[in-house]
């Protein structure tokens, strides 16, 4: 069952969202020739799958968010890359691919409602 699908049943867990996560290009580490080596620790990528997860909660249980989630969830692409701390000012794209691959139709509305 697709990521999507459980979050439409209400069934999504967080191994579903870190699954989800370990799949996606940003997050795996890769190696630049103009900026060097990208690489997130075992830490930062769990930072990463909570924030995640955080969003899934927001939308179902009106879960408390912060600021740079608030941000995220509100598609405010210039607020977000402000309050982001470093690990996710390099992620940015993995919680819009998150919300709009994932997330049902109306997240927007709804995350945006708190």
């Amino acid at each position: 069952m697709s990521v999507n699908s459980k979050w439409n049943a209400g069934t999504l867990t967080r191994e579903d969202v870190k699954e989800w996560a370990q799949e996606q290009g940003e997050l795996k580490p890769y190696k630049d020739e103009e900026y060097g080596t990208f690489s997130l620790s075992e830490r930062a990528f769990e930072h990463v799958v909570d924030c995640l997860w955080h969003l899934y909660l927001a939308y179902r249980e009106n879960y408390p968010i912060g600021g740079f989630l608030t941000a995220v969830a509100h598609n405010n692409f210039m607020s977000a890359t402000a309050k982001a701390d470093w690990t996710n000012s390099k992620v940015l794209p993995v919680y819009m691919k998150f919300l709009y691959n994932c997330a049902p139709g109306d997240w927007k509305e709804k995350l945006t409602r708190q």
